[in-house]
């Protein structure tokens, strides 16, 4: 175990860290967040992935591993990462107190509406372009004749075969 301590230490500042270290920040940094604002455990993976998506937005070019023992040394969190995150999402709503006494409420009958009549609007019809109607129309027109040429062509294909076997 001590040869990898000393290999650990022995990395250059500057080598980009691995995707392991990089989640290693990701947990310790959430750690801290969940610590600091009362997150309950249960919201701990999606407040990670909170984590990861600042972290890899602020660093786009990746950590070092320099950066790495920093994040990990360091007990406070980064100004960026804070001011990111939607906390507000990962804690749940507190119920609101009720009242002592609750008297029950008498149903109202529901009050007759009278249905909405919508009015058509006047909308603006496009001028209808004979040319291009009838450019496309003829287009499809060689296009479904190709097409049942080569039904033709399949189907007579299929014919012959079936002769053959037959002998």
């Amino acid at each position: 175990m001590k040869a990898t301590s000393k290999s650990f230490a022995n990395i250059d500042n500057n080598r980009l860290a691995t995707a392991k270290q990089f989640f290693r920040v990701t947990v310790h940094h959430a750690n801290l967040v969940k610590d600091e604002k009362g997150i309950p455990e249960k919201y701990f993976f999606r407040l990670r992935k909170q984590v990861e998506a600042v972290l890899a937005r602020n660093n786009p070019n990746g950590l070092t591993h320099g950066d790495v023992q920093k994040f990990l040394a360091s007990k406070k969190l980064p100004k960026y990462l804070i001011g990111n995150l939607q906390i507000l999402t990962l804690v749940e709503p507190k119920a609101e107190e009720a009242p002592a006494k609750t008297q029950p409420k008498a149903k109202k009958a529901p009050a007759k509406t009278q249905p909405k009549v919508v009015q058509p609007t006047a909308t603006a019809t496009p001028e209808f372009n004979h040319k291009d109607f009838d450019a496309r129309l003829t287009f499809l027109e060689g296009e479904v004749s190709v097409m049942s040429e080569d039904i033709q062509t399949i189907k007579s294909g299929m014919e012959m075969i079936l002769e053959s076997i037959r002998g």
